[in-house]
């Protein structure tokens, strides 16, 4: 589990030197509505690579738009590579027809018990899916095996670590699937989008990011620093996507986003601060300027290591 009360820092310091995984630059955006920068950009570019997403005619992706339950357990049935092909057998939802689109995906979800339906016999398909419900498929799907929390007080402040979903909170937190906001919630009844679910999904399959989520501020470096050495040896280069951070390993690889834009940035960390109150990283004008405008001088962020 994310416990928000062990220091973010102290478990990072055996970490070896780490690389990041970076989209490809020269690739075009495979669809018109989001675009290199976009938290979602490199998971939407993977998943479409693999065939596991699709966008719509007119080349969107529309990443905002909610996700009903068959569009999720498609998502997540090719994300785990399971071929879906419908047995003899009828599945006994009363509200699903033979003919649907998406029967071969429901009837492939009930045969190897990811889902299941409601006490009054349906399935609900074009329901929206929460938080909770998507982590329950992923972890069935994948035959991931998910434990209940250790104790209430380390769990979420939103979430009851005795409630169903309490199992499949816990481990997609414990892997970086998921993680709090700054206020240790984690929303268990939140409606995914396509970007949330495809994210989510992104974080599960590539395993790159710790799910290690430091919040606060993030200021640049001043032009007076141009060419002055860094405590880890290196020249100061504003062109380079670097960073100063009071406690990571030099060599440490983060994804900085900022909150108010989702606009994230990789950078790696080549030197000590800043000691201002509630500022957490200061990053180089390069970097900065690819999550936000320097006139605004200070921005609210999130930061998480990330690794191969």
């Amino acid at each position: 589990m994310n416990k928000l009360s062990i220091a973010f820092l102290t478990v990072l310091f055996s970490l070896a030197v780490i690389i990041p995984v970076y989209a490809d630059d020269e690739q075009p955006s495979p669809f018109s509505d989001i675009e290199l920068g976009d938290k979602y950009y490199d998971a939407a570019v993977y998943l479409d690579g693999k065939g596991i997403i699709e966008g719509y005619d007119d080349g969107t992706l529309r990443p905002s738009q909610e996700v009903n339950r068959v569009e999720a357990l498609k998502m997540i049935l090719e994300s785990a590579g399971i071929e879906c092909e419908a047995g003899e057998t009828e599945i006994e939802f009363n509200d699903i027809e033979i003919e649907s689109w998406y029967y071969k995906y429901l009837w492939e979800g009930v045969d190897r018990n990811i889902i299941e339906g409601y006490e009054d016999g349906t399935f609900k398909p074009e329901d929206t899916i929460n938080l909770s419900e998507a982590l329950k498929m992923i972890v069935n799907a994948n035959q991931l095996v998910s434990v209940y929390p250790e104790s209430a007080e380390d769990f979420f402040a939103d979430a009851d670590a005795e409630a169903w979903y309490a199992k499949y909170i816990n481990f997609a937190s414990e892997n970086g699937l998921i993680y709090p906001d700054s206020g240790n919630n984690i929303e268990p009844g939140k409606t995914l989008t396509r970007a949330d679910l495809i994210y989510i999904i992104y974080r599960q399959e590539t395993a790159a990011f710790s799910g290690n989520i430091e919040y606060g501020q993030a200021t640049y470096y001043g032009n007076i620093f141009e060419g002055m050495g860094t405590a880890s040896g290196e020249p100061f280069d504003e062109t380079e996507m670097t960073a100063a951070h009071k406690t990571l390993p030099f060599g440490t690889y983060v994804r900085v986003t900022n909150l108010a834009n989702n606009q994230t940035v990789e950078v790696k960390i080549n030197d000590r601060g800043p000691y201002g109150e509630g500022r957490i990283i200061d990053l180089s004008k390069s970097a900065f300027k690819e999550i936000g405008a320097l006139s605004t001088g200070v921005l609210n962020v999130e930061v998480e290591i990330i690794y191969p």
